[in-house]
């Protein structure tokens, strides 16, 4: 006896119904559940990457403790090289530690980051740690700054053979990022990174 009570509603129903039609819009967090639902109907599991058994996340993520450990055996390889070029003079080594540094940072950012040798390395070290996932974006921002200073100074010490205060300066330059990203977990190019980024920048170290 009360049913029109109900009715005012009507209304509103209809102009949500033809709203969201409109706008035909989903949220884009929901796809992470419908991944995740397509695989496990597929026989993969609930997984979100087939054969990964990780959370799930509405952007690229990489694994910070993997990238941390990563980064400290970059800044050993270059701080050996070069306390031998201040004992010793000799920079044959701080040429291929350079070489390999590029090498290194290339992969990650021209193929794919499970591929490059400090990252391969730094996962077997962190294998029984449990993963800290932080926004691949930010870092493959970084990782582009480490590569334009990988090929200058590649570019100045192998190619042109030529040893100045632009070298050092670089070099200085990639020690400080690393140390600052494997002993504090401060990764200085993604904190650069929101002055180019319009964006909210998802899933920073720390958080």
């Amino acid at each position: 006896e009360f049913g029109w009570l109900l009715l005012p509603l009507v209304p509103a129903l209809v102009g949500y119904v033809l709203i969201s039609y409109r706008l035909d819009f989903i949220q884009d967090d929901a796809y992470i559940s419908y991944r995740y639902v397509q695989n496990f109907l597929d026989g993969h599991g609930l997984v979100f990457n087939i054969g990964e058994r990780v959370e799930g996340y509405a952007i690229p993520v990489l694994n910070e403790r993997e990238i941390r450990a990563g980064a400290g055996l970059l800044f050993l390889l270059m701080f050996i090289a070069i306390l031998r070029v201040i004992f010793t003079g000799d920079f044959v080594l701080l040429k291929y530690a350079a070489t390999f540094f590029l090498a290194d940072i290339a992969i990650r950012v021209l193929v794919n980051p499970r591929y490059a040798p400090s990252l391969v390395l730094g996962r077997l070290i962190v294998r029984n740690q449990v993963p800290e996932y932080v926004g691949a974006p930010q870092k493959r921002f970084a990782w582009f700054i480490g590569l334009g200073l990988a090929l200058v100074m590649v570019a100045l010490q192998v190619v042109a053979k030529t040893v100045g205060p632009i070298t050092g300066l670089i070099c200085l330059t990639c020690l400080v990022f690393l140390f600052f990203e494997t002993a504090f977990g401060i990764c200085i190019g993604c904190a650069i990174y929101p002055l180019f980024n319009k964006g909210k920048v998802q899933h920073c170290p720390g958080e």
